[in-house]
């Protein structure tokens, strides 16, 4: 992704994104170039992230009012949500369960999120 893409984000969702979420996109993981997780779990499409955000804030999820602070920066395809808090500094991923109306830590960091996407794909 490109500096141009990232303002576009934050121009049209209104967010400051976080540093730590800027440069994993500007440097996007090389283990998941060409996998699915650019479409989905971890997403590289600048209109596709403003749509995602846009439409919960707008919408909602499931009913319930999407909270402030969750930013989508991914999707399973099935209704849940991989989002970080775009008011923290470290890369840490949830993932909310449109089932269970919760939202649960998934990584602690970049390193663990791109890990778990690994293992995902072998077990598919």
């Amino acid at each position: 992704m490109e500096l141009e893409e990232l303002s576009l984000i934050e121009r049209k969702t209104g967010i400051a994104l976080p540093k730590s979420y800027k440069q994993a996109l500007l440097y996007y993981p090389e283990a998941l170039v060409g996998t699915e997780a650019e479409d989905f779990h971890f997403l590289t499409d600048a209109g596709e992230i403003i749509s995602e955000n846009l439409e919960v804030r707008v919408s909602g999820y499931f009913g319930e009012k999407w909270p402030e602070d969750y930013f989508i920066i991914g999707h399973n395809g099935f209704g849940d949500y991989y989002v970080i808090s775009h008011t923290s500094t470290e890369f840490s991923v949830g993932f909310a369960d449109h089932n269970k109306m919760e939202c649960k830590l998934f990584a602690d960091s970049l390193d663990e999120f791109v890990e778990k996407l690994l293992n995902e794909f072998e077990v598919e």
